[in-house]
């Protein structure tokens, strides 16, 4: 199995103003989101609008997020992270963030 190389954008690392909280969202990035991945876990689902954009809900302390990211080529690129649990909603503003930031 080839392994998978993460990186994730400012967005990502400043989310969080407590260090705990951001220290635990990257080492899921790092450690958890690559096996979900290299499982194709079921927990994963396309991001509808956007070829190789994926999300998933994600538990830091005692709140879920949603965690956007790229996945081509063995690489993972964390790019978005919000509050917004509804998959409806949070596609459309990971888009328009996306665009945005373009």
């Amino acid at each position: 199995m080839a392994t998978i190389a993460t990186s994730y954008t400012p967005f990502i690392a400043t989310f969080f103003p407590k260090p705990a909280e951001e220290t635990k969202l990257l080492d899921f990035i790092q450690t958890k989101l690559p096996i979900y991945v290299a499982q194709r876990s079921p927990k994963i689902k396309p991001v509808t609008g956007s070829q190789h954009l994926y999300e998933l809900k994600v538990r830091i302390g005692a709140d879920f997020y949603r965690l956007a990211y790229r996945y081509e080529a063995n690489q993972i690129q964390a790019l978005y992270l919000t509050k917004t649990l509804r998959k409806v909603h949070f596609d459309r503003e990971v888009l328009r963030f996306l665009r945005s930031s373009s």
